[in-house]
């Protein structure tokens, strides 16, 4: 569908958003209702525009920008970062991506599914999540450490999002488990993704309106996941996804590809009926491109950060010189080389700029 399409659905949305409470915290729906899911694809830790000279596309300003306008509109929205955000560089990764959850939470993010990047900078990561401020969903992933296996994330969460409870969880599969790479002694597992489907959607369905799939999976698999199990009203696809203008269906499911580098909104409305089925949809993915305007605020956040960045570096490329003069006789810690810079995996914790102003709700 198109994008006046789209916007006609979510105009029509705003209206029908009328939950009714009844009982004990029992809610029941009498009216249709509207959402829009947005998504941003994977961002692999990019901070600004890709720089392309035509079209420069992406950037965290812009993407802020589009939540900003959604916020003014008084649209509904669940907005869900599929994966693949973090920044893998041996000296600034732990600085970066801290920044860069700083603008997920910014952006009201509710809910997280990691990808192969998170899980190569995990000592990062997991102290990102175990902060709680943003939920982490990770259904069929374990990690193992000194002999000691937890869950990656939650199974699922369930939203409420004005009275439509929309049901989210995560499936990673073999090919983004393969690409990770996690620091020395920690061991990820992920179960079988579709009989970890076959067992939950059931779960969920009685539970939700709307059953939302974040997938880190390539996408034939998911493709093939959504034809053999039931259930799943929408997949949005974060495994090196594509970019598609629109979402597409695979039997009764809602597809979206917003492609990577962060470079793509996707925007998919849905209205609702009363027993959880999806009645209408509208969806389009747009560019991020110099027709959408930055927020102020947030372009201004990561030229700070750019420049902490610089100084990270400039400090490491220092600090290998000087070793790398150092007499032969020296003493070990004087006898290092650029080999020696700490890995990003065991990067010391580096605060972004202090100014931000998270603004996020953990979608309890």
């Amino acid at each position: 569908m198109n994008l006046p399409r789209t916007a006609v659905l979510l105009a029509l949305a705003a209206t029908l958003l009328a939950p009714a409470t009844s009982g004990a915290g029992v809610r029941s729906r009498q009216q249709n209702a509207g959402l829009m899911l947005v998504s941003f694809g994977e961002s692999q830790g990019e901070l600004v525009t890709c720089g392309c000279h035509a079209s420069p596309k992406g950037g965290l300003a812009r993407r802020a920008a589009i939540i900003d306008s959604l916020e003014d509109q008084e649209t509904p929205f669940l907005h869900l970062e599929l994966g693949d955000f973090a920044k893998l560089d041996a000296v600034s990764g732990d600085y970066e991506t801290r920044f860069v959850w700083k603008m997920l939470e910014k952006t009201k993010v509710a809910a997280v599914s990691p990808g192969p990047r998170e899980l190569t900078l995990w000592s990062t990561f997991r102290d990102l999540r175990d902060q709680r401020k943003i939920p982490v969903i990770s259904s069929n992933v374990t990690v193992t450490t000194e002999g000691r296996t937890s869950p990656v994330g939650e199974d699922y969460r369930i939203f409420d999002v004005q009275g439509l409870r929309v049901a989210v969880f995560s499936l990673l599969g073999p090919q983004a488990l393969a690409d990770a790479r996690p620091p020395a002694g920690v061991v990820f597992r992920a179960a079988d993704p579709m009989q970890t489907a076959s067992a939950l959607v059931p779960r969920l369905r009685s539970q939700a309106d709307v059953v939302v799939l974040m997938s880190q999976m390539a996408s034939s698999d998911t493709d093939r996941l959504l034809a053999a199990v039931p259930g799943i009203d929408v997949a949005l696809y974060g495994l090196r996804p594509a970019w598609e203008p629109m979402a597409r269906r695979v039997g009764a499911t809602l597809c979206n590809e917003t492609g990577a580098r962060g470079q793509y909104v996707g925007r998919l409305a849905l209205i609702v009926d009363p027993s959880g089925k999806i009645i209408d949809y509208g969806s389009q993915n747009v560019p991020l491109d110099n027709h959408v305007l930055e927020d102020k605020d947030v372009a201004q956040l990561v030229l700070d950060t750019q420049q902490g960045v610089a100084d990270l570096q400039a400090a490491a490329a220092k600090k290998a010189t000087t070793a790398a003069d150092a007499p032969s006789g020296g003493s070990p810690a004087a006898a290092g080389s650029p080999a020696s810079v700490t890995p990003v995996a065991d990067a010391p914790a580096s605060a972004p700029p202090a100014s931000i102003s998270p603004g996020a709700k953990d979608g309890r």
